[in-house]
């Protein structure tokens, strides 16, 4: 599944492909991760993947019969390990992304070179920078970095506008 061709310098960690490279973050020395990192040991099912996301959304339960399908179709659930890159500033964002279980933590840098923490996602949230450039079409506008190893849900951008 991984391309045959790979720049990292116009993609994000979760573009549907099984883990690949991997280099260091310049200023803040952290691993960076362009693809989700998949663990044997923690392989579900999609189904308990599934369950696991309804029970952590129990909004999701609500969702007509069609949508509801749709999601049961296309939703991947990639995992992060501590340090590795969701999204890079300014980066497109080609998923809405759902904390199923984990944290991440979403910042921007100073001019000075000091991080200026936004806000972090855990358990059950999502992140509103990643709603609003789905919905208004922008690039995102600061970083986002797993603080812990994080359990995801993806919703391709694509389908997130359908719904």
């Amino acid at each position: 599944l991984l391309p045959d061709r790979f720049d990292s310098s116009k993609s994000n960690l979760l573009g549907w492909h099984i883990a690949w490279g991997k280099e260091a973050c310049q200023a803040r020395r952290l691993r960076t991760m362009w693809r989700p990192s998949i663990h044997d040991e923690d392989a579900m099912p999609d189904s308990q993947r599934l369950d696991q996301w309804f029970e952590t959304f129990p909004v999701l339960k609500s969702v007509s019969g069609a949508h509801l399908q749709l999601l049961r179709g296309i939703a991947q659930f990639p995992t992060l390990d501590a340090g590795f890159v969701a999204y890079r500033q300014d980066a497109e964002c080609p998923n809405y992304l759902m904390c199923i279980e984990g944290l991440t933590r979403v910042f921007k840098m100073s001019d000075t070179g000091k991080e200026i923490l936004l806000y972090r996602v855990r358990d059950g949230g999502t992140c509103i920078l990643t709603t609003q450039c789905l919905l208004t079409g922008g690039n995102f506008p600061a970083e986002s970095i797993a603080e812990k190893r994080t359990q995801l849900a993806a919703i391709p951008a694509g389908a997130f506008r359908q719904l």
